[in-house]
Parts: structure tokens; sequence; C-alpha cells
């Protein structure tokens, strides 16, 4: 048991089908929020879904790159007491084989999707006053592989 809860909290946590938002996902609904769960695979955010304490939590599937999809998802949400941005890739190639495709898939996935996001959340007024938010960032930012350092 945590001294810290979010009781009657609803939170959007993206990239919610594995990994890390998986476990932020789970973590929530332990401490009592309420969690909607966003991400590409309906299957893998049921799968999240199933590992929820009892709440009110939500299984929205989109992909995020798609501007339309981005628009449905902040239109069918409720208001938000907190946001954690997870959703993300990490891609490695070695230097050699990088192209412009690569790196934009990269920087639109993991920096321009949440910001999107954050702004469409804004304008649309779902993120209640006092909200926390939180950007996830990945090792990799620190310790790159291997393979895009050798040349």
């Amino acid at each position: 048991m945590t001294p810290f809860h979010l009781n009657n909290k609803t939170i959007l946590v993206t990239g919610a089908s594995s990994g890390i938002g998986r476990q932020v996902a789970i973590s929530i609904s332990e401490m009592g929020g309420n969690v909607v769960l966003s991400g590409r695979k309906k299957a893998e955010l049921e799968v999240t879904l199933s590992n929820l304490t009892k709440g009110n939590h939500q299984i929205y599937a989109a992909d995020l790159l798609d501007e339309t999809a981005r628009k449905e998802l902040v239109k069918n949400i409720p208001t938000l007491d907190g946001i954690v941005n997870s959703a993300g890739v990490v891609k490695p190639f070695p230097i050699k084989f990088i192209t412009q495709e690569k790196i934009d898939e990269t920087l639109n996935i993991n920096y321009e999707i949440p910001l999107l996001l954050m702004a469409e959340l804004t304008k649309s007024k779902k993120i209640n006053k006092n909200a926390s938010i939180v950007f996830m960032s990945s090792i990799s930012g620190q310790h790159p592989h291997l393979s895009l350092i050798h040349i």
C-alpha cells in the first residue's frame, strides 16, 4: 500500500498497450485512478485493461500519427486530471543506413505527437486545472546503441 493515491482522478496513458505505458496504467489503477488507455493495438490494450484494478477505465485504440484519429481521441475522452505521454519507439540503425524517413518516423512518434496531442487537449479544454502532465523519455538518449556510433 502506498500513501500516494489517485482516487477519483482520470489519467490518459499513451503507449498503454505494452512496456512502460502498460505498467504506468496498472500502477495508476492500483492507486485508485481511472485510466484512459491509448495505443495502436486494441487487443494489447485489452490485455492491459485486464490487468487493471477495478475502476472506470476506458480504451481508445488510435494511431496518434493520424491527425483525424488524434482529434477523435481527444473528442471522445473525458476531462483529464493527468496525462502520461509514454508512447515511443527506439529503432537503432547503423549510421550508414540512416535515412530521412527513419529520422522523421522517430521524431514524429517520440517528440511531435506528444506535443500535438497536448496542443489538441489544451484547445479542447480537456485538461483540468492542476492536472499533472508527464513526458516519458528513453535511456537511449543518454546511452545510445553501439550500432549508432560505429562507422
